[in-house]
């Protein structure tokens, strides 16, 4: 008798009924790691190896019936609070570009580009609900390919002009290169943490520069979001695997306190070098917004006479929306906020915040709750982007904060490349929670399944 035939034989059994095929790897070590402990208190009572090995198999049950007991349990998550909370974003974009696109058809401007972004709201919506299907561990094995690539565009991120245009139908899209390797550098990134996993310090420094390089790269004041975000997001995940003991010979106390001291002499360099250009300019101008309207402050302006005259509900412009679209820069992307509030009124634009705000904090709360490193390193990251572009975008399009260059509010402002990129970011999340269920073990010695001590 094979006993090792007559297990895979009971476990091939169980999985036939389980419809979830990612769930199959680890229900099969459950289980057998649970026929394996029945066999040795059966072989410590008396009984042969043999004997000890049926009578736990037997014991476990008929394995259809145990299938399909596991197949409830074990079925695909589908995360439709977060579906819904992007679908009611989404609503928001949408009644910008169908006003834009009545208000302003002259020269067909608005009108062509509401076909266009109509185009980016089909492939960002087919590319989250390919990515749910996905199994986003895939990628894992990947990480220093899907970083390479990030890099492969950093060329034109270098360049003045960092814009590529493809032809869809007879539109042209704009692909925004910084934004898609961002991407890529978040992905790769994610797992290449884990990759150098149990390694030694070498590791830890080769973590640090990959991190370096893109920072770098992107000190240009026009990605300020983008750098902020890689910025933290690098950081947290550098200093995470530290407390976590990734790496043999490192104390966590030293690494602790040198993390710290190269942090502050970080942000010492930004504050010299890569914010010269906000600190001389932006900021000023936004705390001298007040005592020059039609200078340094006319953005500023602008957002606090739209706001001022918004109304509860309703457009604050007795011509109708004319005179904002007239008036706020860019209303599809930098100012969207602010033209939805003037336009529609407050209750909607709190409506449209809170929305935001709990999504971001739904997501924070939930990253605690991924099983898998890979998976919670990518949920983590893809959380603090997302919260970098809302509070950003937030806080300049209310007056309280400065204007800095952005991609829009994600979700609203359906502006091409960055809305794309954010739904390709929620199908990985909701790739990732769609598995999360499922927890596999990182490591199993199989020759050693059947030994019993």
């Amino acid at each position: 008798m094979n006993i090792r035939e007559e297990i895979n034989g009971y476990l091939d059994k169980v999985c036939s009924k389980v419809k979830f095929v990612k769930a199959h790897k680890g229900l099969k070590l459950e289980l057998r790691s649970h026929i394996q402990d029945q066999a040795r208190k059966y072989s410590l009572d008396g009984m042969s190896k043999d004997e000890a090995f049926i009578k736990a198999i037997e014991e476990m049950g008929d394995p259809y019936l145990v299938g399909e007991e596991l197949n409830s349990i074990h079925r695909p998550q589908l995360d439709w609070i977060t579906i819904g909370l992007v679908g009611i974003l989404m609503s928001f974009g949408i009644y910008v570009l169908v006003s834009l696109r009545n208000q302003y058809i002259l020269g067909n401007y608005y009108m062509k580009i509401g076909y266009s972004q109509f185009i980016y709201m089909v492939i960002g919506i087919l590319s989250m609900t390919i990515l749910y299907f996905f199994d986003y561990t895939r990628l894992d094995k990947y990480s220093y390919i899907i970083y390479g690539l990030g890099l492969l565009i950093t060329p034109f991120i270098l360049r003045d002009s960092f814009r590529a245009s493809i032809s869809i139908a007879g539109f042209n899209l704009t692909i925004i290169l910084p934004f898609l390797a961002s991407i890529l550098f978040i992905i790769g990134f994610s797992g290449i943490i884990e990759r150098n996993k149990k390694s030694s310090i070498k590791g830890l420094i080769e973590n640090i520069i990959l991190a370096l390089i893109p920072i770098f790269l992107y000190m240009r004041g026009t990605k300020t979001i983008i750098y902020l975000s890689l910025v933290i997001i690098f950081s947290w995940l550098i200093i995470r695997s530290i407390y976590k003991g990734y790496y043999e010979g490192v104390k966590k106390k030293e690494w602790f306190a040198l993390g710290v001291a190269l942090s502050l002499g970080g942000i010492y360099i930004i504050n010299s070098y890569y914010f010269s250009y906000l600190r001389k300019h932006r900021i000023p101008q936004f705390f001298r917004r007040d005592k020059d309207p039609l200078g340094a402050g006319y953005g500023y302006s602008i957002i606090k006479e739209q706001l001022s005259r918004a109304r509860l509900f309703g457009s604050n412009s007795i011509g109708g929306n004319m005179d904002i679209l007239n008036r706020l820069p860019d209303l599809k992307s930098d100012t969207i906020l602010t033209y939805i509030i003037a336009s529609l009124g407050w209750i909607p634009g709190i409506v449209l915040i809170g929305v935001s705000i709990f999504m971001i904090v739904r997501l924070m709360k939930m990253a605690s709750r991924i099983k898998n490193r890979f998976g919670y390193n990518i949920w983590t990251s893809i959380t603090m982007f997302l919260s970098m572009q809302f509070v950003i975008l937030i806080l300049s399009n209310l007056g309280i904060g400065p204007i800095i260059y952005s991609y829009g509010l994600p979700f609203v402002s359906i502006s091409g490349t960055a809305f794309t990129g954010n739904m390709i970011l929620v199908g990985l999340l909701l790739s990732i929670w769609r598995s999360n269920n499922v927890e596999v073990q990182d490591e199993f010695v199989y020759e050693e399944d059947l030994n019993i001590n």
